[in-house]
């Protein structure tokens, strides 16, 4: 199962970041499993296992908070 790291718009609201991850939660693989929030500044999001053929309906035009939706990976900065 991939992860997938969800990050928020900044104009999010709190209710539509608590949709969002609610339905997120939902269709994880572990839907008891706490997600993995990150609130860092500006930068709002989770980060959450989920079946690939769920990937795709989970994007940015299915949820008004959402910004970007991305597979999880190693970050190089060199």
């Amino acid at each position: 199962m991939p992860k997938i790291i969800v990050t928020f718009k900044e104009n999010a609201t709190e209710a539509e970041r608590n949709e969002a991850k609610a339905k997120a939660r939902a269709a994880s693989v572990d839907p008891n499993k706490p997600l993995d929030e990150y609130n860092i500044g500006s930068f709002k999001g989770f980060g959450v296992d989920m079946p690939d053929d769920y990937v795709s309906t989970f994007d940015v035009n299915s949820h008004a908070a959402v910004k970007a939706v991305e597979h999880d990976g190693e970050v190089t900065t060199q």
